[in-house]
């Protein structure tokens, strides 16, 4: 909301003016940015997200102009925090951190700036990924748990401003693009719905991003003694399905309030967001995109690797 205020102090008209990326003329007058939940990281992104109620979904103003001048991370102000935001809050952190870790590497074009708002992984990004998977991970169900864990906090609040900073280049892919539709139409929290699309798109992505979901699985402290490549990547999605279960993340579609009779739409509209498609290691066409939902719908996470 502070970003879409500066926005239109600075520059005037509607919101919906500046849908999409590169819409924003110039910088906007200077933001602070004071989180008070651990799980956006968007004190340090490029991008200011809203529901549109004329749309039926969620939609996205991305530019560089909307990076905040100065963020202030200050665990403390998330004490009172209570458990349930503190989980989807944490949840949709973890789920950045992954989707920008696994995300397209994109080429050295040099107008890949100029032209997109996310412009895949790098050295960079993936080290405030994986440092964020290691924070979180070891952290967020103690945050979730002992709201007044001083050091869990601490963990949970810098592994939501190092993922933030990690998928503010590298972008996320299509937990989130599914997440919009499926979060209009149910009225649920954005990381509620990302953390529940977040095990079946990695195992999606699985045969794309082999070697990065095995890094995945020791960032999160798994023992990779006597592991193949594939086993460690099968037990990082299974840490993932494990940690979001105890925090109380819903495990499928349909428990998030998704109709049978709209599975079709929501595939059609998550491939339609092209800005997260394109980072997503694994192509998809239509067919694989309604099968992905269909999967996180029925929780039949084998048929997601499909």
């Amino acid at each position: 909301m502070a970003k879409c205020a500066a926005l239109l102090l600075s520059h005037g008209g509607n919101l919906s003016d500046y849908y999409g990326e590169f819409k924003v003329p110039g910088p906007t007058i200077p933001i602070i940015a004071v989180p008070t939940t651990a799980g956006t990281g968007s004190e340090v992104t490029p991008v200011a997200v809203i529901s549109d109620p004329d749309r039926t979904l969620k939609v996205g103003i991305s530019s560089p102009y909307l990076i905040a001048a100065a963020a202030i991370c200050d665990p403390e102000l998330t004490m009172s925090c209570p458990p349930g935001l503190t989980a989807v809050a944490g949840a949709d952190a973890l789920t950045h951190a992954i989707e920008a870790f696994t995300a397209a590497r994109r080429g050295a074009d040099p107008l890949l700036p100029q032209n997109h708002v996310f412009i895949g992984k790098s050295e960079l990004t993936d080290y405030f990924a994986l440092l964020a998977i290691k924070l979180l991970g070891r952290s967020l169900e103690t945050a979730c748990r002992e709201g007044s864990n001083e050091d869990a906090r601490a963990d949970v609040m810098m592994g939501a401003l190092a993922a933030g900073c990690a998928f503010g280049t590298a972008g996320t892919a299509a937990a989130h693009a599914i997440q919009y539709p499926a979060g209009a139409l149910t009225h649920t929290a954005h990381g509620l719905g990302v953390a529940t699309m977040m095990p079946y798109v990695m195992n999606y992505n699985r045969s794309a991003s082999m070697t990065e979901m095995a890094e995945i699985g020791q960032a999160l402290g798994l023992d990779s003694t006597s592991r193949t490549k594939q086993e460690m990547a099968d037990a990082a999605i299974e840490e993932i399905r494990r940690l979001f279960k105890a925090i109380g993340i819903t495990p499928t579609l349909a428990d998030l309030g998704l109709t049978a009779d709209k599975l079709d739409w929501t595939a059609e509209q998550a491939l339609s967001i092209d800005r997260l498609i394109k980072n997503n290691p694994r192509p998809f066409d239509i067919d694989a995109m309604k099968r992905l939902v269909r999967a996180a719908y029925d929780g039949d996470l084998a048929a997601s690797a499909l």
